[in-house]
């Protein structure tokens, strides 16, 4: 006869986290009784370890919830918070614990010091495998995509194929059965992100680049030789999980798709916007590369309601972006797009990328000219570069002495403070200088000719304190119009003022 076996997904630091309301979906599909747990939100610049009073409401719930399984999805920040919660479990209870999510796939080795079981990759099938098999007595130590601790040692099992039609995936799961979310010492019954003015969705898997920085430099070598690494759902299966979550989330006001290459296929844009117009009808927000940019497509999705694209430049130096980040220079696009906008007036924004080592005193300056090119209005999301464990950029500044590994995130905890780019983090004075001149370059109200003034005084060069202090000042008049706007919209909402609102580590635009 079969067992019944109970599971408690745990979401560290996220209340959107994709990949554990996927699992959730999976598992409820099989007809398996399942939870999830919200342990705490994210915040900008601004994260923090848990209090008693947190961990002693999650161990709690769990006590009370009590799971065969627990699978804990999560990113290299917080590792050292999951090898905590695994060892207040255990200390409670003996449940198998299974780590999950883009840290247990690049280093999977130390995961399973602490874990029963790691999964290596995408994780629908390895999970539903799992409490199958376990419901059924059968040995789990096969499962591919898992590695697993058993008694005659640990089995590292190899990736399977990756799934290559999505919609074959269910819904994400957005109910509010079976959700807890446990932040300030106090355990929430239901869904957490019902109190979100935002959704957050992806129309694809996988990604065709593979910039130094970024995860998609490793996972594509994982999962080499497993089928196609980009995959796309079909517009009917985005259309239709945006319908379901949004009867379930009544104030979401605004869509955000995190694809990069959302826009790459004509055909499916087309498809996507009359089905979006006639059955969404929301805001919505998209990210770009500079080489999908196309006015016709942008204007028939500003038709369909797109109101802000997110475009990454990165580093605006050629040498830069190339020698450093693996990207190839897209200057004349983002100039072309610059030109067209001025007939879409489509919101826009570009991300670049702040702190790195390497940068020299040629690539802000090329940097600083390009964008001074760049035709506005615009903003920028300033990003403080992080050293993520085996992505192709670590690797290389590992093996020429440039890092250490206790810079490494996962030992290092840079991105609790410093993820978007803020004035309270302690810098060089020439990226002190280059921040603060950026800032001004996107306030409209900045002139030119002062901007170039600025950019060419020695003097604050040396001593940046004052440019810097008059750059925090445009910053918050600007943040503080930023906010007035979305609170006219309904947008602004408490967890959003809790994500991004304080004042000492604003965020710069």
């Amino acid at each position: 006869m079969a067992k019944s076996i109970r599971t408690a997904l745990v979401s560290m630091y996220g209340v959107e986290n994709s990949g554990v309301r996927q699992l959730s979906a999976v598992l409820k599909q099989d007809g398996r009784e399942v939870s999830t747990v919200f342990f705490k939100n994210w915040r900008n610049n601004d994260v923090r370890a848990p209090s008693q009073d947190d961990w002693g409401a999650l161990l709690s719930l769990l006590g009370g919830l009590r799971p065969d399984v627990v699978g804990i999805g999560f990113g290299t920040p917080y590792v050292k918070i999951v090898s905590e919660l695994t060892r207040r479990i255990r200390a409670r209870m003996r449940p198998l614990i299974v780590w999950g999510g883009i840290h247990a796939t690049v280093v999977p080795e130390p995961c399973l010091a602490e874990a029963d079981a790691v999964c290596v990759g995408e994780g629908e099938r390895p999970l539903r495998e799992l409490v199958a098999g376990l419901c059924s007595g059968q040995d789990i130590a096969g499962i591919a995509n898992l590695w697993v601790r058993t008694a005659d040692g640990v089995r590292r099992n190899e990736p399977g194929p990756l799934l290559q039609d999505l919609d074959q995936l269910p819904y994400r799961d957005f109910e509010d059965q079976g959700k807890f979310f446990v932040e300030d010492g106090r355990v929430r019954e239901g869904d957490p992100l019902a109190l979100s003015a935002e959704l957050r969705t992806s129309a694809s898997r996988g990604c065709p680049f593979s910039c130094s920085y970024c995860y998609n430099s490793v996972l594509r070598g994982i999962y080499r030789g497993q089928g196609d690494y980009f995959r796309r759902r079909s517009v009917g299966h985005v259309i239709g999980e945006l319908e379901y979550a949004l009867r379930r989330l009544p104030r979401v006001r605004r869509v955000k798709f995190d694809d990069d290459t959302f826009s790459s296929d004509p055909a499916w844009v087309e498809e996507f916007c009359a089905q979006y117009e006639r059955r969404v009808a929301l805001p919505f927000d998209l990210m770009l590369v500079p080489q999908h940019l196309d006015e016709g497509r942008l204007a028939r999705l500003k038709r369909a309601g797109l109101v802000r694209v997110q475009i990454g430049i990165e580093s605006a130096s050629p040498g830069e972006e190339g020698r450093v980040y693996a990207r190839r220079p897209a200057h004349e696009k983002i100039l072309a797009y610059g030109e067209w906008n001025r007939r879409l007036g489509l919101e826009t924004v570009y991300d670049v990328i702040l702190d790195n080592p390497l940068s020299t005193e040629a690539d802000r300056d090329a940097q600083f000219e390009f964008l001074m090119e760049v035709p506005g209005p615009f903003r920028l999301f300033l990003y403080s570069l992080v050293f993520f464990p085996k992505t192709a950029l670590t690797e290389d500044f590992l093996r020429r002495g440039l890092i250490t590994e206790a810079q490494v995130e996962g030992n290092a905890v840079k991105s609790w403070e410093q993820f978007r780019a803020s004035f309270h983090y302690p810098r060089p004075k020439a990226e002190l200088f280059f921040l603060s001149i950026l800032v001004l370059l996107t306030k409209p109200f900045v002139p030119r000719a002062l901007l170039r003034r600025l950019w060419r005084s020695a003097f604050l060069r040396r001593h940046p304190a004052p440019l810097a202090l008059a750059s925090q000042l445009c910053n918050l008049l600007t943040m503080s119009g930023i906010a007035l706007s979305m609170l006219a919209r309904g947008e602004l909402t408490r967890m959003k003022l809790r994500e991004y609102g304080s004042l000492r580590r604003l965020i710069t635009q």
